[in-house]
């Protein structure tokens, strides 16, 4: 049993992210047993993304997410598909144990400090890390959803749907500091940034749902 309470999906999160496209070489991903990339050929797309969760969601906290490719598992049925998380730092224990219980996610705490345009995160894996990041330009509004797919166990995969509402725009995203040696970073240190610009989601109203436990055939 967990330490910690904490609220049982769906949670209703209000907030602001970046997030940045990077190129991602499918040879340095070491994906869990029976997960493969959906994208055919060398490459895929990885996302890095920092999330800021404001008043009124359940919990307040930072967040960092890499998701170095979407990924399946044929065993599980055409639904079966998500992006794969592999590194999820949080400053906050209440959503540390909530993300790993509910929705299966790897999240390790890890200190965030924000000043101007920058945010280093120092995890307690030992990595260190800065990015800078900046929105520019005029704002839309954007609905859409994402999904994630965890390899819960060898019998099991997670999968949970975001959907979201958002004020986005522009942004300049850029790692000016990386320093780790923690395997789950797989794929980001030889990864590089998508042409064009990144996302600023300056505003989002988001419903994480809870997970669906899809069985391997």
């Amino acid at each position: 049993m967990s330490p910690v309470s904490y609220p049982p999906a769906p949670w209703f999160t209000h907030g602001h992210a970046f997030v940045a496209p990077y190129v991602v070489r499918v040879a340095d991903l070491q994906l869990p047993e029976g997960l493969e990339v959906v994208h055919r050929g060398p490459y895929t797309l990885g996302l890095l993304s920092y999330v800021v969760y404001e008043a009124p969601s359940p919990l307040r906290y930072d967040e960092l997410i890499w998701m170095p490719a979407f990924v399946r598992d044929r065993r599980c049925g055409p639904k079966a598909k998500g992006w794969y998380v592999s590194v999820m730092y949080v400053n906050e224990e209440t959503t540390l144990h909530a993300g790993r219980e509910i929705w299966k996610l790897p999240k390790t705490l890890a200190r965030f400090e924000r000043r101007g345009d920058e945010v280093t995160v120092d995890g307690e894996d030992g990595t260190s890390l800065a990015l800078r990041m900046k929105a520019f330009g005029p704002t839309h509004t954007l609905r859409s959803s994402t999904a994630t797919l965890q390899a819960h166990d060898g019998a099991t995969r997670c999968r949970f749907r975001a959907s979201f509402k958002a004020s986005v725009s522009p942004a300049s995203v850029s790692l000016s500091r990386f320093e780790s040696s923690h395997p789950p970073f797989m794929g980001l240190a030889g990864a590089r940034r998508t042409p064009g610009p990144a996302v600023a989601q300056r505003h989002f109203e988001s419903t994480m749902e809870a997970p669906v436990f899809l069985p391997r055939t």
